[in-house]
């Protein structure tokens, strides 16, 4: 579960890096470009016609090497976690004394 939120993370990190960038990147006289006065449609099927043209190159292999990390570090460090969460006692409920009032 935690390799798949990994590649979904990865997806949707690509995907807002291009949607912060496209705007500005083709210019104005290409099919893939923003359009100001477009419909949402429109620009939506541009944008991802220039998603699926320019970085999936970067996108897949980023989702790779992600789930390749976690899957190396993930279960020390959900070890050391499930660890830390029976040792520091987080459900004891906290109870305050009268001089701290």
């Amino acid at each position: 579960m935690l390799l798949a939120f990994g590649a979904l993370a990865a997806g949707v990190f690509g995907i807002l890096m291009d949607l912060q960038f496209w705007p500005w990147a083709l210019g104005s006289n290409t099919q893939l470009s923003y359009l100001p006065g477009g419909t949402i449609a429109e620009n939506l099927s541009r944008f991802i016609t220039f998603h699926f043209a320019s970085a999936m190159a970067w996108d897949i292999p980023r989702a790779i090497f992600t789930c390749v990390l976690i899957a190396f570090t993930g279960p020390s460090v959900l070890s050391a976690l499930r660890r830390t969460y029976t040792r520091a006692a987080f459900s004891t409920p906290v109870v305050f004394s009268e001089r701290a009032k």
